[in-house]
């Protein structure tokens, strides 16, 4: 995927297992290209698949960025070590009651 991107385009990871470690901060791929895909080649799979906080570490930086366009790219085993009602509000877990008292059915995203 790096290959894709420009010179200017800002790129950087984060990894996670149980927690998020980042891999390279968020910098111009010129300035970054080669450490930051020496350390995504020397990931490893395994372990847990909580990415949440990685996902919120990346938004934020993101942010920071102050770029208008931004994406994130997750990539994942899939094997998760946690279920959807562990992650976040109470009130869009599935089968939860919204405060305006509707039913918020379960989606392919919360499963």
């Amino acid at each position: 995927m790096i290959d894709q991107l420009g010179p200017r385009d800002l790129v950087g990871a984060i990894a996670f297992d149980s927690e998020p470690y980042e891999l390279g901060a968020l910098l111009p791929l010129a300035e970054g290209r080669a450490a930051l895909g020496a350390k995504i080649s020397q990931l490893q799979y395994g372990g847990g698949t909580d990415f949440k906080a990685a996902l919120d570490a990346a938004r934020r930086s993101l942010i920071a960025a102050g770029r208008r366009v931004r994406h994130v790219i997750l990539l994942t085993d899939g094997d998760t070590n946690r279920s959807a009602a562990d992650h976040g509000r109470p009130d869009r877990r599935p089968g939860a009651r919204r405060r305006d008292g509707d039913h918020h059915p379960p989606s392919a995203t919360t499963r």
